[in-house]
């Protein structure tokens, strides 16, 4: 796996992270959405690495319009990406023994490695989320609230 530059000052709380469902899925989750319940907000976790102890994921921030556009194909996951609300991206190691995100901490990334970032002609396939009906449910909701 690459090494990172990581701000361990800086740690994303994911205790109160609601996982919704995956938008990508391929012998496991690849791109999963989760919401904050008390505030609506959306984050992903992104897989981009591992190795043989740990699956590496980074975790940011999604506004519900982007969300809703990279369904619609109407943008790319490299768009989505760049679109997200806080340009804080952060890191989290997980056990491929199938832990619980809950036990880990998430640092904020200092620098993101190129081959991390998603590439420009990934759109999303539907044939790949399980969890279509749910996710669209929650963005559905959520842009209906903010408006």
């Amino acid at each position: 796996m690459e090494n990172l530059l990581i701000n361990n000052e800086d740690k994303l709380n994911v205790s109160n992270l609601t996982r919704v469902g995956d938008i990508s899925h391929f012998e496991g989750p690849i791109l999963t959405l989760f919401e904050e319940p008390n505030t609506g907000h959306f984050y992903l976790f992104d897989w981009v690495d591992r190795d043989d102890k740990y699956n590496r994921w980074l975790i940011y921030s999604a506004l519900p319009e982007s969300l809703s556009q990279y369904l619609n194909r109407e943008i790319s996951h490299l768009d989505f990406f760049k679109n997200r609300t806080q340009k804080n991206v952060y890191c989290m190691d997980i056990s491929s023994q199938n832990g619980s995100f809950h036990n880990y901490d998430a640092f904020e990334l200092t620098q993101i490695p190129e081959n991390y970032l998603p590439k420009q002609d990934n759109f999303f396939d539907i044939e790949d989320c399980p969890a279509f009906e749910i996710i669209k449910a929650a963005v559905v909701k959520t842009l209906s609230l903010a408006h």
